[in-house]
Order: C-alpha cells, then sequence, then structure tokens
C-alpha cells in the first residue's frame, strides 16, 4: 500500500489562491472574448445549475445552493430579463415553473467554452514540456476537486448565521 501525504497548509494555501486567480482570470477573459458581460458570480451559479439541470424548479436550485428561494427568484428574474432562462409550466403542477437555459446562453456557453479552448491551448504550448504533461495529468484530480461536496457548516445553510435565518 502507498503512503499518502498530506499537503502541508502553506501548500493548500498556495493552490487555493491560485485557483481562485485562475478561475478568476478566466472567468473576466472568456466573458469579455465572448462578447458579453461578466454575471455576477450568483447569477453564473444559478446558470450553470440549470445548464446541468434543466427543467429544475427555484426549489431545486434554492435546496442544491443552499441558497434561500426568495434569493434564487430574484437570480432568475434576472437571468430572464437577460434572455438568458426560459420558465415553462409544469405540465404535472400547473403552480410550478421549470427553468431551462434560452439559446442564447447555449450560445454564450459555447462560446466561453471555445474560448478557453483556444487560450489554454496556447498557454499550455508556451510551457516546457514536462509542465504541460504535468498540468494535463492533473485533470483527474482537477475534476474530482470540482466535483466535491462541502457540506453546511454547522449543518445551517450558508448565508444564515447559527443563530437563525
Amino acid at each position: 500500500m502507498v503512503a499518502v501525504r498530506s499537503a502541508p497548509a502553506p501548500e493548500l494555501a498556495e493552490m487555493a489562491d491560485i485557483l481562485q486567480d485562475l478561475l478568476w482570470h478566466l472567468r473576466q477573459f472568456g466573458e469579455r472574448a465572448a462578447g458579453v458581460n461578466p454575471l455576477p458570480s450568483s447569477e453564473l451559479e444559478v446558470l450553470r445549475y440549470v445548464g446541468d439541470h434543466p427543467g429544475s424548479t427555484v426549489s431545486d436550485i434554492a435546496r442544491a445552493l443552499e441558497r434561500q428561494s426568495s434569493n434564487v427568484s430574484g437570480t432568475v428574474r434576472q437571468l430572464s430579463q437577460r434572455g438568458l432562462l426560459t420558465r415553462q409550466v409544469d405540465e404535472h403542477d400547473r403552480r410550478s415553473m421549470r427553468l431551462y437555459p434560452s439559446e442564447q446562453a447555449v450560445a454564450v456557453r459555447a462560446e466561453i467554452d471555445r474560448v478557453w479552448v483556444e487560450a489554454l491551448e496556447g498557454f499550455v504550448a508556451q510551457l516546457p514540456a514536462r509542465d504541460a504533461e504535468a498540468l494535463l495529468a492533473a485533470r483527474c484530480a482537477l475534476r474530482q476537486l470540482a466535483a466535491l461536496q462541502v457540506p453546511p457548516a454547522d449543518g445551517a445553510a450558508r448565508g444564515r448565521s447559527a443563530a437563525g435565518p
């Protein structure tokens, strides 16, 4: 059995800082290069969720993202006004609305993905071969990291204090 060494806290702190910077730069670059105004994080989070789970309701999204339904409703309203989400009445419960990414949202995401791939190709091509191989080999670990589900602190939803809503 191979012993797994956990990274010392300074290495993890550096990794967290690098990942945050990378995300910020890629978002700014990708959205600008795709010709869209950068979305607030809350809107991007809801839009990504609906893109990955078309037909979700506001309640589904709030539960999955650990947000208040009222906050998600406001975010959905903003995304709908921007033309990025469409609403359809649930055929089984006419009181409920199902949310879907609009054609515009699908096109924007595809364009951002394309721009990111081009940027990454250019960046990786400039790296020494060893670093490029190491970066590409990290895909599996990064995918697992991205899929982590972090439980809410003290069982409370994010955005709520321990004292109450």
